[in-house]
């Protein structure tokens, strides 16, 4: 139980906050054209384009942030995953080893009980 717990905090705690790329796109394309068209001349037009190619590489920036964050969070579950695994192989009950001889385990005096079902009775 405690493990969905973490399992839905980690989820949902680490879920990453990405812009929607589609529109900040357009407001980049929106901007640089309004900007190209106020700009006269090649030198005005090379300092409009830097300007779009620093608001593209923010969009990047961002972009790569988002997908480090999906990776940590995916790293956060996997190590979870891990802990409910080791969890449940240290507290499973296991049955006693069956030797050859069809008995199970040992007794207090040395002696073996066998199998219910086992043709070898205990001696």
């Amino acid at each position: 139980m405690i493990l969905l717990l973490a399992a839905a905090a980690v989820w949902f705690g680490m879920a990453p906050e990405a812009p929607d790329p589609a529109s900040t796109i357009a407001v980049i394309e929106r901007t640089d054209d309004a900007n190209n068209a106020n700009a006269s001349g090649a030198p005005q037009q090379a300092v409009v384009n830097g300007w779009t190619t620093i608001d593209y590489l923010r969009l990047l920036a961002q972009q790569s942030d988002a997908a480090s964050a999906r990776q940590d969070r995916s790293t956060a579950m996997l190590t979870l995953c891990v802990a409910g695994i080791a969890l449940l192989a240290l507290t499973v009950p296991r049955a006693p080893a069956e030797r050859l001889d069809g008995r199970v385990g040992v007794e207090s005096d040395g002696t073996t009980e066998p199998l219910p079902n086992s043709p070898i009775t205990s001696s």
